[in-house]
């Protein structure tokens, strides 16, 4: 019971960090998105800061060991880079950004699951999704509350 308190009490923090390694950026906002987002009266600004803060605390909740903590920065600092490569590309085509972050993504958890025990990968896993949801949260807010591409 600590522990599901533990993690409710600071999954917001982790939110960030998944939220800015998925691709809450890959899709930069449409001009219509720009106004929807403008009368939204909750904005959602994530900043490197809040990104370093949730990998941190990410880091903390997963209580690694000393031998674990250099491979997971590592993985965790190439996911990253290459998902900023990805929305850096310039590329026109979301759907094909989003695919790549996908690959990247996927390639990542692989990684982990070679370096984390189950109960780690459980608060992972439980973090990945935390930030997913607050993901498409902020997606309806940048598209209106409206679904879809």
């Amino acid at each position: 019971m600590k522990i599901k308190n533990h993690l409710r009490k600071n999954t917001k923090r982790l939110l960030l960090l998944v939220s800015s390694c998925y691709i809450c950026f890959a899709c930069g906002p449409s001009k219509t998105a720009v106004a929807a987002e403008e009368t939204t009266s909750e904005k959602t600004t994530v900043t490197k800061s809040d990104r370093k803060d949730a990998r941190m605390q990410l880091m903390a909740d997963l209580a690694l060991r000393e031998d674990q903590q250099l491979p997971v920065r590592e993985i965790l600092k190439e996911r990253q880079e290459r998902i900023q490569e990805i929305r850096n590309s310039g590329g026109n085509d979301r759907r094909a950004q989003f695919q790549q972050m996908r690959t990247v993504s996927q390639e990542t958890d692989s990684k982990l699951a070679l370096i984390l025990d189950e109960s780690q990968l459980r608060t992972y896993e439980a973090f990945k999704q935390e930030q997913r949801e607050q993901m498409r949260g902020q997606m309806q807010n940048r598209r209106g509350g409206r679904g879809g591409f």
